[in-house]
């Protein structure tokens, strides 16, 4: 089965932490959602039809990546993330074995593989969720953390890829790789949405984060093998 660090790390401290005002202001994280949708569909415009299938959202967190998308669903085992989602009226799933079998057209797993104990277990038993023909979309974080440090950190991450190892291991578990760029995370955002229109204002963060190289972040998707 797919494990992952015990849901009483991920608490309301941790996400508050980490996306404070993702949380709090909706109309902040609903122009984000947007971007993210924007992102994905730009890095990956061969799959735009594909996008609008139905999507899991795994690990989803506050599922800020996947609300922009239609027909999503999510899941997590985290107490204080199921609770925020069904406040937002996602569908949500609290156990795998709720999770219909086969049923998804894409699998998306945004910054959340690298807090799964076992990702090679976590990688192949995604196949469950996805159809013969599904896709999975993988986002990784860019690790900079290159000082010797042995105490624990905020982030909990227990594992980091590059492209050539997160693609072997992919391979090892059913799936193709089929896309590997780097994406970035926007800039001045939430000021361009106050001032133009939703479209224009993720367009241009997307120019400026890529300038700035703002939160770099992997994007791997792959196919289903067989």
């Amino acid at each position: 089965m797919i494990t992952s660090n015990p849901p009483e790390h991920y608490n309301e401290d941790y996400f508050l932490t980490h996306y404070g005002p993702l949380v709090v202001d909706d109309a902040r994280r609903n122009l984000l959602s947007q971007y993210w949708r924007f992102i994905l569909e730009s890095h990956a415009g061969h799959l735009r039809e594909d996008f609008q299938k139905s999507l899991l959202d795994y690990g989803a967190g506050s599922g800020v990546v996947s609300a922009g998308f239609p027909n999503t669903a999510c899941f997590d085992v985290s107490p204080w993330s199921i609770e925020f989602l069904n406040r937002k009226d996602r569908t949500v799933y609290t156990k795998l074995e709720d999770i219909p079998k086969h049923a998804f057209s894409n699998l998306l797993c945004s910054h959340s593989l690298e807090h799964y104990e076992s990702p090679q277990t976590a990688l192949c038993d995604f196949r469950e969720f996805v159809g013969a023909d599904g896709r999975l979309i993988l986002m990784l974080p860019v690790e900079r953390g290159y000082k010797v440090r042995l105490e624990p950190d905020s982030d909990q991450h227990l594992y980091c890829w590059n492209f050539q190892t997160i693609g072997n291991l992919l391979r090892l578990c059913g799936w193709k790789p089929i896309l590997g760029e780097i994406v970035f995370g926007p800039f001045m955002l939430n000021t361009l949405g106050k001032l133009v229109s939703t479209r224009r204002a993720v367009k241009i963060a997307a120019i400026l984060g890529r300038l700035r190289r703002n939160f770099e972040s992997m994007l791997v998707v792959a196919e289903k093998i067989g």
